[in-house]
């Protein structure tokens, strides 16, 4: 930035905000930086002075204790353990209407891009993510028919569009004309994409999930959990030492190197694993949590209501249930159950309406 520039502006505090992939609107993004290294062996540990069987060290960790710990904790209510397995995550193109829900989950600890001193959208757009009722649409520069031809939700695209380019175009002539950005982000919409670091630990995680990825959440959740869910899969506790130690700055050992690859190659079922548990949280009760009067329909709740009256697990629930089964007892309903596929859920952002 330039002395013009900051002379220009009214706080010296003040800088550009790094852009944000504006053309990636629908996708937020999640960066896991750091995880407990070896999870399932940490609350493993933890988990065995229940039964009296102390640990001190990891090595006394058996893989099979690790092997069994999340099927463990899917069978009581005493989660402790999980708190064991730490996470650093960095959510980015979220909008500020998700952090505001995300950052009300008190036992985490976050840091948020500040509007009050990073300038958005200085070189180009201010980034604002399209909701899902538009997807599909086009913006005015790329359709070529008239407005009577158009659809609803084209219609409502070209108001959308020129409320934000109004507003962008206000927010930067109030900011070059001396306000304070924490004045002139007044003006901003709460799609507006943002960035924030979150330290938490599995259990929490676990518990935004079970809610936030019901049917009556907003539908960002269920796709920044579809890219966090990727993330831990793939995570590798010894990769961002490899690549320092590859770098030509760096006397490269070979040795070492290949050591620390098998050691992250031998732990990747522990990450996967993990990266399985994030459901709503039907799946994890057995019924519906969702009832009182303020809360919404869900295209899959009579069918969460018809395993549940029979005790079927979720573990079950992805296949139909025939009446009488074809391989066990009749067990006294005279219709069938119906599949839940998780696309059902995870993907449809009209489940709820």
């Amino acid at each position: 930035m330039t002395s013009n520039e900051i002379e220009k502006w009214a706080d010296s505090a003040m800088f550009k905000a790094e852009s944000i992939d504006a053309s990636a609107v629908d996708k937020p993004r999640a960066y896991l930086i750091w995880m407990t290294p070896d999870p399932l062996g940490a609350a493993a540990a933890l988990n065995s002075m229940y039964i009296g069987a102390v640990k001190r060290s990891l090595s006394d960790v058996t893989r099979a204790e690790r092997a069994v710990l999340l099927e463990d904790m899917g069978l009581t209510a005493l989660k402790t353990p999980l708190e064991a397995i730490k996470l650093h995550i960095l959510f980015e193109g979220v909008t500020r209407a998700f952090t505001h829900q995300l950052v009300r989950n008190r036992t985490s600890a976050y840091a948020q891009e500040s509007m009050r001193f990073a300038v958005v959208g200085q070189d180009a757009d201010i980034p604002v993510s399209l909701p899902p009722s538009l997807a599909g649409t086009m913006s005015e520069d790329d359709i070529d028919v008239d407005v009577d031809e158009m659809s609803k939700e084209q219609r409502q695209r070209l108001v959308w569009d020129d409320a934000r380019i109004r507003i962008q175009n206000a927010y930067r002539r109030l900011v070059d004309t001396g306000m304070p950005a924490e004045d002139a982000r007044g003006l901003l919409p709460t799609n507006i994409k943002t960035r924030i670091n979150m330290v938490t630990d599995l259990r929490t995680l676990i518990d935004i999930a079970g809610v936030r990825l019901c049917t009556q959440a907003q539908f960002e959740w269920r796709s920044v959990f579809t890219d966090l869910a990727a993330a831990i899969h793939d995570y590798a506790p010894h990769g961002a030492t490899i690549e320092a130690m590859t770098q030509p700055s760096r006397v490269y050992d070979p040795i070492l190197t290949d050591a620390l690859r098998h050691m992250d190659l031998m732990d990747a079922w522990q990450f996967q694993a993990i990266a399985k548990v994030f459901r709503p949280i039907c799946y994890n009760t057995g019924k519906c949590e969702f009832k009182a009067t303020a809360d919404r329909s869900c295209t899959i709740r009579n069918r969460v209501d018809a395993n549940a009256a029979l005790g079927r697990p979720s573990s079950e629930w992805h296949r139909d249930l025939l009446t009488p089964p074809e391989d066990g007892p009749f067990l006294g309903r005279m219709d069938n159950i119906e599949a839940i596929n998780p696309v059902e859920w995870m993907l449809d952002p009209t489940a709820a309406r």
